[in-house]
Order: structure tokens, then sequence, then C-alpha cells
């Protein structure tokens, strides 16, 4: 069997259309689907099935899925390890941030990566938590800094620090120092979708009392929602992270919501099924170092270290 049939077969389920993927991959729509029938008869097994809306994996074809991907991460993974050995120049290396927490990470780890590890090529992705989590599981990313909630249960989680959720409102707006969980069921929200951490953390304690939010937009545009929030189209909820630049020039200000649940900790995400490479455990300390040195900073309101686990 040769690997590029299973790079084939993977962009085939992912894009759920074979013409699709033959674009993805600049091929001929044959030639690929002849690909297809090689692999097929290499496995002694129909692997999609075809119908007018694409294809979609069968049993067989989800199981040569999910062992494929991390098959052919492996040897990314032992390709990248014996480059870095090497010392051989532009290694690639993923890290994902969800996007409430890019702003204080990743050009601090960027430079940082390439000052101390200039072999190492990062790919720094910014994205929902919900989808740096799922990618995480399908082991897209060497790493990920996650919130630890009901999506990152099943992964592999190291602690960084834990941060207070803000309400945050227009610098006029007639709102407290401080507010109630149940006042802030009453003020019109706009969120982001459902996979974001905030979010998520949000509809929990509003749940927990019975009340359910006032969602008057959902944007998954960090930049979008601020300045949705600062023309008073409503309030969101968002760390000190998101919002310190908006703070310091009296764009926007944050409210303290009294009461428990508005914290939560952001950990250092790492495959369960890859091994740690060089590069893996280079960057990883860099992070930490980071979050340490944040923490010990007290620059970031609400930020304090992590709880201490109980083996």
């Amino acid at each position: 069997m040769e690997t590029r049939r299973l790079h084939y077969f993977l962009a085939m389920v992912e894009c759920g259309s074979i013409s699709r993927a033959a674009a993805q991959l600049r091929l001929a729509q044959p030639a690929l689907s002849q690909q297809l029938a090689v692999l097929e008869s290499e496995m002694q097994a129909q692997l999609l099935t075809r119908s007018a809306k694409g294809v979609s994996p069968t049993q067989a074809g989800l199981a040569l899925y999910r062992h494929a991907r991390v098959l052919l991460r492996h040897l990314e993974q032992v390709q990248a390890e014996v480059q870095q050995l090497a010392g051989a120049y532009g290694v690639p290396f993923s890290v994902g941030f969800p996007l409430s927490t890019a702003a204080l990470l990743s050009m601090p780890l960027l430079a940082e990566v390439r000052r101390r590890y200039p072999n190492i090529r990062l790919q720094i992705l910014e994205d929902l938590s919900g989808s740096l989590a799922a990618m995480m599981r399908n082991d897209r990313l060497d790493l990920a800094v996650l919130f630890e909630n009901q999506q990152t249960a099943d992964l592999r989680m190291q602690p960084l620090w834990t941060e207070e959720l803000f309400l945050v409102v227009p610098p006029r707006a007639a709102v407290a120092t401080t507010v109630e969980l149940h006042e802030v069921a009453n003020f019109d929200l706009v969120l982001p979708s459902a996979k974001n951490g905030s979010r998520l953390v949000l509809e929990a304690a509003l749940a927990r009392e019975g009340l359910p939010p006032r969602i008057v937009a959902e944007l998954d545009s960090i930049p979008t929602l601020k300045a949705a929030v600062a023309e008073g189209i409503g309030y969101t909820v968002l760390p000190w992270a998101a919002v310190y630049d908006d703070v310091r020039s009296s764009r926007l200000k944050v409210v303290s919501i009294t009461g428990q649940g508005f914290t939560r900790t952001v950990s250092l995400c790492m495959s369960r099924t890859l091994l740690p490479t060089p590069a893996t455990e280079c960057v990883a300390r860099v992070i930490q170092a980071m979050a340490a040195r944040l923490i010990k900073g007290g620059a970031s309101r609400g930020m304090g270290p992590p709880a201490v686990r109980k083996e």
C-alpha cells in the first residue's frame, strides 16, 4: 500500500465528494476514482458509498480513516524529529490557540521559539476551542492551548492558569462594577457560537440557575464581537486577555460577575496517541514558561495559578 493513497482517501472522506477531493488534490476525478478502487482492492473491502449528495465512509472506511490519520501523522512526526535532530531548518510544528487567548500568546511564542529554536517552523492556528479540540483528537495539531470542559475531557491536559470571565460592556453602560448572575440573563448578549469556551462557561452557569441567556447575535470573530459591544448591540463574556487593549483605550469596560462558575482552567493539550518529540518538549517548555511569567507579572486581571490536582 502506498501512503499517497491514504492521503487521497482522507481527502475524499473529509470533502465528502470525490470531485471536490480531486479539485483539492489537483488530480483528475477518474484518476482519483481509480486510486480508490486500488485501495479497496488492497483492503478487500468497500470503503465509500456513493449517493446523490457525494460519498460517505462505510464502517470499514471509518476504521481505515481513523487508523490512516494516526499512521500518517506518525510518519510526519518521525520525519520532523529526524530532521530536527539532523539540524535541518524549517521543521514544521503546529500549535493551536483559542481566539480569546491568541493575542496573549501567539506573537510571544513565535518570537521566543524563533530565538531559541530557529530550526522549528511554527504553524500557528487560531480558531474556536471546540474546533481545536477536534483537531487534537484527530492528531492534526502537535499542541494546543485549550480550556478544561466537557469538550476536552478525553484529551491529555496540563493546567497552565485559571482565568476569570468578565461581562464586557460599552464604556458608558449603566452597569455597576459587579453584577449578579440573574442580571446577566436579563441583558441582550452577543456571543460566539456554541463551540466557544467562554459561551460554554456562561451557559453552564446560567443552566444551574434555570436561566436561559438572551442571545441576540452569534459572532465567531473576536474583533467583530467587541465591535458589536462597543456599538451597543449587546454585552458579551470574555477573559481579560481578549479585551485588555480595548479597556485601556476606554473603548470597552469589564464587569465582574459574582458567584461561582465564572472562572476556567486554561491548559496545554497534548496528543494521547503520538509520542512527544524533541520539538514538542521544546515548544511546551516555552509555553509553560510564558504562562508562569504571566501569572507572576500580575498584568492580566483575573489570572491566577491553576488549582493543585489531587492524585
